[in-house]
């Protein structure tokens, strides 16, 4: 490299590279930006091909509410699609009503497009003022070196240049700093993650995105037949009572025997509760459903009802879509068992999966069913609390002079592995669950399946035969 990198006539900035690559051709100095110079390396590279990528997509924004409610009503009507109609008690074909109603609206008022375009990736706090800065910043430089690189057009460029840093600068610390400031420790965290990089996308080494599919699919369900074959072979060696036979049935004193139903303003502070995330799987955008309330609200809690008064989860709501996700950032990417699955399902079911959350553990807390020593999904619990629990009674002891010991149990895959016949006994006979509440949980976990989805790829269908949707 010939000439000096700094202002000052030093020499700073080096490139490097092994002799035996031949991988820099040239190398020389150029304009000052700031203290330091430019320096320009002609590389013995080829220049990568913009990536292109086949988008479908409607355009919802632009959609007139007031026709579409109109519209999306007169589908329902046109064909008998109503809940309440002769099918009144089908929850699988309400479902499929609404679905089909939706996509016939949509069609109409927001048809799908595909276009072809480059894959690029548009930070939040990117703003109009920046863009049209950036353009300026760009005509300035053209306009240096079209003049013979005056002094004058050079000091214009660098001030703009300076302009352009400041106002990225300041809309990156406005932007973090108002998403940080009332953010949950859930949004925190996935905040803090995206500033370091740790987004956990990470993939195996693969020729073909669907064969990684089928291989997480294939690697998913085995890991949980091979962990139920252990499991059988421990409960063969061991002279166990059943659950009906062990558990006390006049120790029962609250059943929960029905859900209650929902009315309209009950769905409505439901589907208000969620974020605006979406699923593949979903026929309209969530954020469209929560702008909508009016036109949506009464069929899905129609929907919602149905399914609760007569025990039956609507079969197109067990589908689930699979994401595989590296567990951390430091684990070997080309190894399967360090990715966990992560599931992603209708908007419509979970809905109607809060309702039940919510009813379920209003009815644990109400008739002090939990586990006293329970940390997790309980409300003011956390990790956080179940450590400070142990330490506590870790110096407790130590105070006393006793001995202290530990024992730490981490299960392999352990909401992916309970039997179902094993949690309905425990549902029925310890926890009180009878009725038409007993019949739509037993319809919610059965007949289940999930496939594995990666960047459009897809793998055929597993049935969940065990485990937690």
């Amino acid at each position: 490299m010939m000439g000096p990198t700094h202002i000052s006539g030093n020499t700073l900035d080096h490139v490097m590279s092994r002799t035996d690559e031949n991988l820099v051709l040239q190398c020389t100095v150029g304009t000052r930006l700031s203290d330091h110079n430019l320096i320009h390396c002609k590389l013995n590279v080829e220049k990568p091909s913009d990536q292109k990528e086949i988008i479908s997509s409607r355009k919802v924004k632009d959609i007139d509410s007031v026709y579409f409610e109109s519209d999306f009503r007169s589908a329902l009507i046109s064909s008998n699609n109503t809940p309440d109609d002769a099918n009144a008690d089908d929850a699988n074909a309400a479902v499929e009503m609404f679905e089909k109603a939706v996509t016939l609206t949509l069609d109409k008022h927001a048809p799908a497009t595909e276009r072809t375009c480059n894959r690029r990736v548009r930070q939040p706090w990117y703003s109009k003022e920046i863009h049209e800065a950036r353009r300026v910043r760009r005509k300035l430089e053209k306009k240096w070196r079209r003049t013979g690189r005056l002094e004058v057009h050079h000091q214009l460029y660098l001030d703009q240049h300076k302009l352009v840093n400041t106002m990225i600068e300041s809309a990156k610390k406005a932007y973090f700093r108002d998403k940080l400031k009332n953010a949950d420790s859930k949004s925190a965290f996935r905040t803090i993650n995206g500033l370091l990089n740790n987004n956990n996308k990470t993939l195996p080494t693969h020729d073909s995105l669907q064969c990684l599919c089928d291989d997480f699919a294939f690697y998913f369900k085995d890991k949980v037949d091979q962990i139920q074959k252990g499991l059988e072979v421990e409960r063969s060696s061991v002279n166990s009572n059943s659950v009906i036979d062990s558990c006390n049935q006049s120790n029962i004193v609250y059943e929960l025997s029905e859900f209650p139903l929902l009315s309209e303003n009950d769905m409505s502070k439901l589907i208000q509760g969620f974020s605006a995330k979406n699923c593949l799987l979903d026929c309209i955008p969530t954020w469209f459903i929560k702008s909508n309330l009016t036109t949506f609200v009464p069929i899905i809690t129609k929907i919602a009802n149905m399914s609760l008064s007569t025990g039956v989860f609507p079969a197109a709501l067990k589908h689930a879509i699979i994401s595989p996700i590296i567990k951390k950032p430091s684990l070997d990417p080309n190894s399967l068992k360090n990715y966990r699955p992560v599931s992603n399902i209708k908007f419509l079911s979970k809905v109607i999966e809060k309702h039940a959350v919510n009813t379920i553990s209003n009815h644990m807390r109400e008739c002090n069913l939990g586990e006293p020593l329970q940390s997790a999904y309980r409300t003011a619990h956390s990790t956080e609390t179940a450590l400070l629990k142990v330490k506590n009674d870790i110096m407790t002891s130590i105070y006393h002079r006793e001995g202290v010991f530990l024992v730490m149990l981490d299960l392999s895959a352990a909401f992916d592995t309970v039997t179902h016949s094993i949690l309905f006994d425990r549902m029925e006979y310890e926890l009180g669950r009878k009725g038409s509440a007993l019949m739509w949980l037993k319809s919610y976990f059965g007949g289940r399946t999930t496939s594995i989805s990666i960047n459009g790829a897809q793998s055929a269908n597993c049935t969940l035969d065990y485990g937690l949707p």
